[in-house]
């Protein structure tokens, strides 16, 4: 298993490497705040979600399934209202 994961690791780098640096700038800033997630569990939480097509992945850090539902439940609310907030009124309901 260790290295099925270390070449899933070193495949995952080179990929990388072929990224634009705003992607990798990018990526580099969420593996930043999601380590935060691991080294302060007090503080920082996340819940990250991956659709790749074929079923839908979750990957929680730093936080209960209990915390991870509210979360998805937080984010839901917030995703609709920002989608909804230019939205003409009719829309709103549909």
């Amino acid at each position: 298993m260790e290295q099925k994961l270390k070449d899933e690791w070193a495949s995952a780098l080179e990929s990388l490497m072929d990224m634009c640096p705003d992607r990798r700038r990018h990526f580099a800033m969420l593996l930043i705040n999601l380590a935060k997630c691991y080294i302060d569990k007090d503080h920082w939480k996340a819940v990250i979600i991956i659709d790749n097509s074929n079923e839908l992945l979750t990957f929680s850090a730093g936080a209960t399934e209990f915390e991870a539902a509210e979360m998805l439940q937080l984010a839901n609310d917030v995703v609709t209202m920002a989608a909804t907030a230019d939205a003409p009124e009719r829309e709103m309901y549909n």
